[in-house]
């Protein structure tokens, strides 16, 4: 966990919830979670593309890094092919618990072009128990068959990770 997530538990009385364990090899679990607009989204609404499922906060700086380096791999590779699925889409789960705070971020990172998605409860979140997140950033990619293929990765491994996937 970085050192600024870990001040923000600390001084925030922060505490990250556990759940099962998710292995690659096995079928990511399903959530709908609301966007900046209240509709429900599903990761499952995106079957047949590989799907980034990213666990990130407004407060934690490394999550705000990762994402200014998304933006240039979503542009790369979000029309892409690849084995086991078409394009590439990002459910993006904010862990902040301000809406404001979160609306602000996303504005400022340049990533409302992606799913922007928070249940505003911070690390009390559904999905960041099921995902068995215990420290952001966190990320899960699921291929167009429902797969989850790489799991607690660095950004800065996503676009190996994809281009071991691209159709020949």
């Amino acid at each position: 966990m970085c050192a600024i997530c870990t001040y923000a538990q600390e001084t925030r009385g922060l505490s990250f919830p556990r759940g099962e364990k998710i292995a690659v090899g096995q079928a990511y679990p399903d959530i709908t979670v609301k966007d900046i607009n209240q509709n429900d989204i599903s990761i499952s609404s995106f079957a047949g593309k590989f799907v980034l499922v990213q666990f990130w906060a407004s407060w934690c700086k490394p999550s705000r890094v990762d994402n200014s380096t998304l933006v240039n791999i979503y542009s790369q590779y979000k029309d892409r092919n690849f084995d086991g699925g078409n394009g590439l889409e990002i459910y993006s789960i904010s862990l902040d618990d301000n809406s404001n705070n979160w609306r602000k971020a996303i504005t400022e990172d340049n990533v409302a072009r992606w799913y922007q998605v928070s249940e505003l409860t911070g690390v009390n979140s559904d999905a960041a128990r099921l995902y068995n997140v215990t420290a952001i950033p966190a990320n899960f990619l699921i291929n167009g068959d429902g797969i989850i293929i790489a799991k607690q990765f660095k950004i800065s491994e996503l676009t190996d990770i994809l281009n071991q996937s691209l159709q020949q």
